[in-house]
This record gives structure tokens, sequence and C-alpha cells, in this order.
């Protein structure tokens, strides 16, 4: 991403992902995570707070330097045992069922093959392993999506490989999730183009 991925990313994800809704999304999302947890798309670590007191050890992953330059404060002073990895999303070095989560926020709609993202996170969960994601999708009304689809290419640029208009829930039933329980959520605050989102559990099937 150069100089602009490098240091000005980091901190506009920050101040865009900092929002008391986005804290309370983690912190429900996450409340009964379990098991050997494996973080995608971990960013500047605002995920860190909100983990279970039983979670004691964490592996993650994010392939920015600039990312994990920005969260080595909060992977310092966590009291969990975090195991960090300079990594994309579409090849995990970790073997088949390795993992009874994978927790992946705000991330899908920035890796630039989002197909071989989920295929990889299915892989490495273990039978019975659940997805945890809450994600900004595309939306449902024709008339918003269609301004998606014409600004995508703008926002890809301005915010840092983000898109848009990413269809995650067909991604992850096309990988072997079971999507039923997802949830679509609004969130008015946030301008209508971001505003629909995809929040749960995910089980494989």
């Amino acid at each position: 991403m150069g100089l602009y991925g490098r240091y000005l990313c980091p901190h506009l994800t920050e101040w865009a992902l900092s929002a008391p809704w986005t804290r309370d999304g983690r912190q429900r999302l996450l409340s009964e995570v379990s098991g050997r947890i494996l973080e995608v798309g971990f960013g500047t670590g605002l995920n860190l707070a909100h983990y279970p007191a039983s979670v004691r050890e964490l592996d993650v992953l994010d392939p920015e330097a600039g990312m994990h330059a920005k969260a080595a404060r909060r992977v310092r002073d966590s009291p969990i045992q975090v195991r960090t990895h300079r990594l994309a999303a579409e090849t995990l070095p970790f073997e088949d069922g390795t993992f009874e989560s994978v927790v992946c926020t705000f991330t899908l709609c920035t890796v630039a093959d989002p197909e071989a993202a989920a295929a990889e996170m299915r892989r490495v969960l273990a039978p019975g392993g659940d997805l945890y994601v809450f994600e900004h999708v595309a939306s449902q009304r024709p008339g918003v999506r269609r301004w998606q689809d014409r600004l995508n290419p703008v926002q890809q640029r301005l915010g840092c490989g983000c898109n848009l208009n990413r269809d995650t829930a067909r991604t992850l039933a096309e990988a072997g999730f079971d999507t039923s329980s997802l949830e679509r959520i609004e969130e008015p605050t946030v301008p209508v183009l971001f505003r629909e989102h995809l929040w749960g559990r995910a089980p494989v099937r």
C-alpha cells in the first residue's frame, strides 16, 4: 500500500472502527468465543479488549506492517498471550482443523480474494467449530447497491482497499459455513453506503 497504507490507513481504520456501536457489537460477538482462537484481520487490535477472561492465548494475523505497529501497545498490555503473524488471509500456515473459533471483523471487505480467505478459514476450523463475523456488506436496497457499485473504485483507493459491495453472506455459505443464524443489521449513525452489516456466529457445516 505504500506510505499511505503504512502510515495513514492504520489511523483511519482506528478512527472509523472505534465508535460506540462497533464496541458494543464486538463485545456481544466475542462474549462466548472459546477454545483455540484465530483472529483474521487483526488490524489495530480493537478486539483484544472484548475477549472473555477465559481466553488465555490467541493467534492473530494481518498483512500490513502499519497495522501491527499500531496494535503493538494493545498486544503488550493485554493479559492474553498473543502470537502475531504478518500474513494474508488467503493462505494460512496452519493445519486443517487447528482452531475451535475463528474471528473475522471488518476484514472480508478488504481482502483481495474473499472466496479464498473464507475457504481457508473453513479449512483451519475443527469439526463443530465456529466463525464469528462482523462485517459491513453490500446493501439489499437496489438504489443503494447501485451507488455502492459506482463508487467502489473510489472507496478502494481512499479506504485502504475496502470494498462497499461485497456479498459476504453468499461467500461464507459457498465456503461451507451455516449462515442461517447470521443477522443483517443496520447502523443508522453511519453513511448509508456503509450502513448494512452481517453479524453473528456461523458454524461449520
